[in-house]
């Protein structure tokens, strides 16, 4: 299923796009996963600086976001801690977690996945990659503070 929707995007099959507001689909995501921060006691804060709304897909920007707050769960440490800041440029979720320790633009290759997590199919990141790429976004990887860090800057 996760090939087939990479074949869609990149065959840009998701063409009923809505003006969607950010802070709700995270909310909305955050909720979702609310069992599994909550089993891994993860401290999680919000700061929420503006209401960005962006034209997308509205199946899209759930996958978009359930990929981005699963990952910081994921590969986040018991005890861990995930920070989402929104703001008009940009989303930044952070995570504490084991440190990537090469190229970071790799993470979003296809079928890369981490040692530790042998169930995934290494597809999530590159999956969020397309969806970022058909809508003008930019999606980058970083390190700061022994955090991971994941970068969504909005170009629309």
């Amino acid at each position: 299923n996760a090939l087939l929707l990479i074949t869609k995007i990149e065959n840009k099959q998701f063409l009923d796009n809505k003006e969607i507001n950010v802070a709700n689909c995270i909310n909305k995501q955050i909720s979702e996963f609310a069992d599994m921060i909550s089993i891994k006691k993860i401290k999680l804060t919000k700061q929420f600086a503006q209401q960005k709304l962006i034209n997308i897909n509205p199946v899209l920007a759930d996958i978009l976001f359930s990929n981005l707050i699963s990952n910081a769960i994921k590969h986040n440490f018991e005890d861990g801690i995930i920070n989402i800041i929104l703001n008009n440029n940009f989303l930044m979720i952070q995570n504490s977690g084991k440190l990537f320790k090469g190229n970071p633009n790799d993470v979003f290759n296809r079928f890369f996945k981490d040692k530790s997590s042998p169930n995934s199919l290494g597809l999530g990141l590159t999956i969020v990659k397309k969806i970022t790429t058909l809508y003008n976004m930019n999606i980058v990887y970083s390190q700061n503070n022994n955090l991971n860090e994941f970068h969504l800057f909005f170009f629309l």
